[in-house]
C-alpha cells in the first residue's frame, strides 16, 4: 500500500503520536456538506438502472422504494452517524495546505498502511477506500458496482428469507449503499486524490463519540486507533513540515519528538517517497521517519 499524507496542525500531529489515534469526522459536518448527497444521486441512479433486470415485480418494487428514500435518510436519521477521516496520496500539495492547514502550523504526516495496520482497522471495523471521483453512474468503476450489485442481492435475498421486519431490512440497505457513497466525490476535487478512513454507522449516545467546539457547532467525531495496543508506535513514514518562516525550528523540534516516541519505519516502506532515503540498506531496516520542509516558498497567504 502507497504512503498516505494527512494534513494536519502541529498540535495535531502531537496528538495523534501519543494518543496512537486519528479523529474521524461525523459525514454530516464535512468541509462540503453537499459532496455526501452527489455519491448518493450517483447510487440512486445506478441502482435506478438495476431495475430494468429481470427482478420479480415485488422485488422491483422493494428496490424503487428503497432506493426513493435514500435523500430521506441523510435527513432524518440523526442518531446514527458514519465517520470519515481523511488522506490524501498527493505529498506537499498548495490547496491541501491552504484548504487544512493554519498559516506556518501546519504538517502533512505520511501513513504506512501496511498489513498489521489495515488488520487492527478491519478488526476495529474501520475501512480504507479510495475516493472515485464521478459524475455519471456509468463511471462507476467494477469494485463500486460489485459492492452495489451485491447489497442489492442480499437486500432482496432477505426480504424472500422473512429474516427481519421491513423496516429493518431497509434500514441495513440504505446504510451500505451510504457507506458507498461516502467515497464518491465530485470530479471537480479529483486533485486532492482522497482516501477515506469510514467507520459507523454509530449512534450519538454511545461511548465512542466524543463533540469538539467548532465556531458555534459541536461536532461529533470518533478516535480510531491506529495499533493494536501492544506497545508498538503509529506506524508514521514521515512528516513534511509545510510552508514556514521557521522551517529549521521546526524540522528538527518535529524530528526530536518523533525520536523520543520510539517511531520507526521500515527501508521498504519509503521506497519513491518524498522520504526515501536511497541508502544502500536492506529493506526491512527500521529507521526513525523521516521530517522534511515544503518545497513550496512560504508566502502570506
Amino acid at each position: 500500500m502507497p504512503i498516505l499524507y494527512h494534513y494536519t496542525t502541529i498540535e495535531g500531529l502531537k496528538g495523534i503520536v501519543e494518543s496512537k489515534s486519528i479523529w474521524a469526522t461525523s459525514y454530516r459536518y464535512l468541509n462540503d456538506t453537499e459532496e455526501i448527497r452527489h455519491g448518493l444521486k450517483i447510487i440512486k441512479e445506478y441502482v435506478d438502472s438495476e431495475l430494468r433486470r429481470a427482478y420479480t415485480k415485488n422485488a422491483k418494487a422493494s428496490l424503487r422504494f428503497a432506493s426513493g428514500i435514500l435523500y430521506d435518510y441523510i435527513d432524518s436519521r440523526l442518531d446514527f452517524h458514519f465517520f470519515v477521516s481523511s488522506f490524501s496520496s498527493a505529498p506537499d500539495l498548495l490547496s491541501q495546505w491552504r484548504g487544512y492547514c493554519p498559516k506556518s502550523d501546519g504538517v502533512c504526516i505520511g501513513f504506512s498502511f501496511d498489513e498489521q495496520t489495515l488488520a487492527t482497522l478491519n478488526k476495529n471495523h474501520v475501512s480504507l477506500a479510495n475516493c472515485e471521483y464521478i459524475d455519471n453512474p456509468a463511471d462507476l468503476p467494477p469494485n463500486l458496482t460489485n459492492s452495489i450489485k451485491h447489497s442489492i442481492e442480499v437486500f432482496l435475498q432477505q426480504i424472500r428469507d422473512k429474516t427481519k421486519q421491513m423496516n429493518d431490512l431497509v434500514q441495513n440497505f440504505e446504510e451500505t449503499l451510504i457507506r458507498t457513497a461516502i467515497s464518491i466525490k465530485h470530479p471537480s476535487f479529483a486533485e486532492e486524490k482522497e482516501a477515506r478512513l469510514i467507520c459507523g454507522p454509530t449512534e450519538m449516545e454511545d461511548d465512542s463519540v466524543f463533540f469538539r467546539a467548532v465556531h458555534q457547532t459541536l461536532i461529533p467525531y470518533k478516535k480510531i486507533e491506529l495499533t493494536s495496543g501492544g506497545g508498538e508506535p503509529v506506524p508514521i513514514a514521515g512528516v513534511i513540515v509545510g510552508p514556514s518562516p521557521k522551517m529549521k525550528l521546526s524540522i528538527g523540534s518535529i524530528q526530536a519528538f518523533l525520536n523520543k516516541n520510539g517511531a520507526k519505519v521500515k527501508m521498504e516502506c519509503l521506497e519513491d517517497s518524498p522520504f526515501d532515503t536511497h541508502l544502500d540498506i536492506s529493506p526491512q531496516t527500521k529507521l526513525p521517519p523521516r521530517v522534511i520542509g515544503s518545497k513550496i516558498p512560504f508566502e502570506n497567504w
